[in-house]
């Protein structure tokens, strides 16, 4: 059995009181390569009849506002495609409630539920999702005895590459509840240790 490492739900406390845990965490879209090129497209099509309406000489637009406008727009859209791309690749909002016996993970956005009870949970896998041969997050399978569960779960774009691990992830919330993982062992002195 595999020890749960330095991100671990368990505490010395967790025997003595009852506990909820909510968090957030972010998946690709369910449609992501599809919604970046209609976002693209869009953006696309939006500076073209900018462009191609600033330049007709029967629209009363004065040569200083038409280059204006045509500046303005050559300066944003590339911002806009940036930021717009950026946000798409971000990934979509998951939302989680941990209790004593289950997790539940809603996406509203995606229309998605998911009640995973720790005592059908089987195993739990993980695979790199990589971005020209860096990791952008992880392919994530948690089987249970009724059929599994599938996450395409992201890193933030701040996180250290050495620290995209399955850690950081709340599913070894699940794999420490449904008994995969060993929690990690508490002493005194290994607390004492700590602030060393």
């Amino acid at each position: 059995m595999n020890h749960a490492g330095k991100h671990t739900s368990f505490s010395p406390i967790d025997d003595r009181f009852d506990h909820n845990r909510k968090g957030i965490f972010f998946c690709k879209y369910n449609h992501e390569g599809l919604y970046l090129i209609l976002y693209s497209v869009g953006i696309g099509l939006v500076v073209s009849l900018v462009l191609f309406l600033t330049n007709l000489p029967d629209r009363g637009l004065t040569g200083a506002a038409a280059f204006l406008m045509q500046t303005v727009v050559l300066v944003v859209s590339p911002l806009l495609l940036i930021g717009g791309i950026r946000a798409i690749r971000s990934g979509v909002t998951y939302n989680y409630t941990a209790n004593e016996e289950k997790m539940l993970i809603v996406c509203p956005r995606e229309n998605f539920r998911a009640d995973i009870f720790y005592n059908t949970v089987e195993n739990v896998t993980y695979e790199e999702i990589k971005y020209f041969s860096k990791i952008r997050g992880l392919h994530v399978t948690v089987f249970c005895t009724h059929g599994k569960y599938i996450f395409e779960f992201l890193f933030g774009y701040n996180t250290p590459e050495t620290s995209k691990t399955p850690d950081l992830t709340p599913f070894r919330y699940i794999e420490e509840r449904a008994g995969l993982i060993a929690p990690p062992e508490y002493s005194a002195w290994s607390r004492l240790d700590n602030f060393r």
